[in-house]
């Protein structure tokens, strides 16, 4: 897992955007920083707190990933290491910070 990677594409999203990053060694999809709050809005992943990224995560299964539909980036296939998907709509930041502070507290 490409720490920089990950902190620069949520440094860099739009708000239309959710970054995922499959994780063999647990067989799940991840979601950090907003892209994890913006997944909230369109599944319903299990959620914590990354001590390492300081960011929140969220992880999804593949059966819940393929609900996201089409992925517009990444390598096809069932088990891809990384997918990002574009939303119709942008979703709104508000509530981040408070989101955050929730999925700590639950942590």
């Amino acid at each position: 897992m490409n720490t920089d990677i990950i902190t620069f594409n949520e440094v860099e999203n739009d708000g239309k955007t959710i970054h995922l990053y499959y994780n063999a060694a647990v067989g799940f999809y991840a979601a950090y920083g907003y892209s994890a709050f913006f997944v909230t809005h369109v599944a319903a992943p299990t959620c914590s707190f990354s001590e390492e990224l300081l960011m929140p995560v969220a992880l999804l299964r593949r059966s819940e990933v393929a609900k996201l539909g089409r992925a517009e980036d990444g390598p096809s296939g069932d088990y891809a290491e990384y997918v990002r998907f574009g939303m119709q709509t942008e979703i709104p930041r508000d509530g981040y910070a408070a989101w955050v502070e929730k999925v700590k507290a639950a942590g």
